[in-house]
């Protein structure tokens, strides 16, 4: 069986705190329904997401400009909330981009975040630098779309990840993670 990105996050989380995190990037919800539902522990989860097109995924995803844009966001979103249902005490959704999103969490108050947002190389490493301060020491920054082949610039979150960490942090199947000290 192929590993998700929920599960090596859920196996990454394990025997460390995991009570608050944020998810930058949730589309229709997997990885989120995941975390809720293989971690009772986690009692609050950032869902951050501005359903809404950005027009550099066009290039950076290499899709077909007029596919990509009949993505109707309003199902996106209500699949989404329907997912989530079972949670709703558990999490906060915040519809608006990353860099607004990063203004309302405090900083230091995360045990983790998952970043799986716009992946062009500006806001994959605007991303890391937001939420970075927001994460307790010994809490956990990861993402998902590390070192993927065949897509322009790898989608840029390859070059953000080793321009910030350079060699201190892990990877595994697309997921790299970094350890707050």
């Amino acid at each position: 069986m192929r590993e998700r990105r929920w599960n090596i996050l859920v196996d990454l989380l394990q025997g460390r705190p995991h009570s608050i995190g944020a998810e930058i990037g949730v589309f229709e919800g997997d990885t989120s329904t995941y975390l809720m539902r293989s971690m009772p522990g986690l009692r609050l989860l950032y869902c951050i997401d501005p359903f809404e097109h950005y027009p550099a995924q066009t290039e950076i995803l290499n899709l077909n400009k007029d596919k990509f844009y009949q993505v109707n966001y309003e199902k996106v979103i209500n699949k989404f909330l329907s997912r989530m249902e079972p949670y709703l005490e558990r999490y906060i959704l915040l519809r608006m981009y990353s860099k607004t999103a990063a203004r309302v969490v405090q900083d230091g108050s995360l045990d983790f975040v998952f970043i799986d947002g716009n992946h062009s190389y500006e806001f994959a490493k605007e991303d890391i630098e937001l939420w970075l301060p927001k994460i307790k020491s010994g809490g956990l920054l990861t993402g998902h779309d590390y070192n993927v082949r065949g897509y322009k610039k790898s989608f840029g979150v390859t070059q953000a990840v080793e321009e910030r960490f350079g060699t201190d942090f892990n990877f595994k199947r697309f997921m790299w993670w970094h350890e707050v000290k």
